[in-house]
């Protein structure tokens, strides 16, 4: 009789390539979505409902998401340095952001390291950290970013 292997828990590790080139692994994807757009654009003719050509590349194109990650104890998107942090400059007391980072996300398979799918120069939109009572540390991120990448099939 064949063993059926049940894996519970997120199935995705999130691999940040860092500006200096590190490759780190920050969490662990339990959802992502996200949507793609090719950048087409409709042309129409005068007096005309229907489009006459769809132009690729006249348009806007980028990828958009969110991806709920658990992450280690004590970690959040700015300690892994995903989001910039606040810091005070000056007379003056109000906090500045500094600008953030283009970075590359590599989903891998956590079971066969294979790369799932990627998305290359990503910034993180906004976030939110919950930490429940056992002080598992989960974020919900929304990103932008401008190029997707398929992983193996």
């Amino acid at each position: 009789m064949a063993k059926s292997i049940l894996r519970t828990g997120p199935s995705l590790s999130l691999r940040v390539s860092y500006p200096d080139g590190e490759e780190k692994t920050i969490g662990y994807a339990q959802s992502i979505s996200f949507s793609v757009n090719q950048g087409q654009k409709k042309f129409y003719t005068v007096d005309s409902p229907f489009a006459q050509e769809i132009s690729q590349g006249a348009g806007p194109s980028g990828v958009t998401g969110s991806v709920v990650l658990f992450m280690p104890k004590g970690s959040d998107p700015v300690r892994a340095g995903l989001v910039p942090s606040a810091a005070s400059f000056g007379l003056s007391d109000q906090p500045l952001l500094v600008t953030s980072k283009y970075f590359n996300w590599r989903f891998y398979d956590r079971y066969t390291g294979e790369l799932a799918f990627a998305v290359n120069f990503v910034k993180v939109s906004s976030w939110s950290t919950t930490v429940s009572a056992k002080s598992v540390v989960m974020v919900n991120m929304t990103f932008d970013g401008i190029f997707y990448e398929p992983g193996i099939s």
